[in-house]
C-alpha cells in the first residue's frame, strides 16, 4: 500500500518514513502540499497522512480541485483531543497519535499500512510482492526456507527478490533480522 506523509513532525518523520521503507514499507515524504500533490499525480497512493498541525481543510480542498480523492488521516505526538477534533471536524478520516521517536513512529507507520492493506484493488503482482516479501522476513532472510514455505522454486524466488530489488524494495539479506522495537 502506497502512503504519502505530509509534514515533519519535529524534524523526525524524514527519518520515521526512511525507517519504515527499509522495513518494507511504501510511503512518500511530503514537506509541502506541493510536494504531496505531485507525489499523489505521480503515484497511486491509497492514504495521505497530514500532520494535524497543518490546515487539513485547505489541503482537502486543494486536492479535490485537483481532482485527487484520496482518504485522509490526521497525525500528531501523542494523544490530543482537541487536536484530533479539529482534524476530523476539518475533514479527516481520524487522528493517529504517534510517539516521538523515529523508530516508534516507523513501527506505528507499518501498523497503519497493515491495517488499511486491502487485496481488493491491487494487482496480483502486489498482492504477491508483499506475500513473498513479508514470507522472506518471517524466514530471516533464508530463500530456501521461503521458498519452501511458498511453493515455488527457489530460483524463481530469487528472480522475484532480484526485480524487486532492482524496483527499489528492501529485500532482506540472509541471517537479516529486519524486526522493529517498539520498547
Amino acid at each position: 500500500m502506497r502512503i504519502i506523509v505530509l509534514g515533519n513532525l519535529n524534524g523526525n518523520m524524514a527519518t520515521a518514513v526512511s525507517v519504515a521503507n527499509r522495513e518494507g514499507g511504501r510511503f512518500v515524504h511530503a514537506d509541502s502540499l506541493a510536494a504531496a500533490t505531485k507525489a499523489m499525480r505521480s503515484e497511486r497512493a491509497e492514504l495521505l497522512l497530514i500532520e494535524a498541525s497543518l490546515d487539513i481543510e485547505a489541503a482537502i480542498t486543494n486536492l479535490a480541485n485537483r481532482g485527487l480523492a484520496t482518504p485522509i488521516i490526521a497525525f500528531g505526538v501523542g494523544e490530543q483531543r482537541q487536536v484530533a477534533a479539529n482534524a476530523d471536524k476539518a475533514g479527516a478520516r481520524e487522528y493517529l497519535p504517534l510517539p516521538e521517536n523515529p523508530e516508534s513512529i516507523a513501527a506505528a507507520l507499518l501498523v497503519l499500512a497493515d491495517r488499511h492493506r486491502r487485496m481488493v484493488g491491487r494487482t496480483v503482482a502486489d498482492v504477491e510482492k508483499d506475500l513473498i516479501l513479508e514470507t522472506l522476513r518471517h524466514c530471516i532472510g533464508n530463500r530456501t526456507r521461503a521458498a519452501d514455505i511458498l511453493g515455488i522454486s527457489i530460483r524463481t524466488l530469487r528472480n522475484k527478490l532480484k526485480q524487486y530489488s532492482a524496483d527499489g524494495f528492501h529485500v532482506p539479506s540472509p541471517g537479516e533480522d529486519r524486526e522493529i522495537s517498539l520498547y
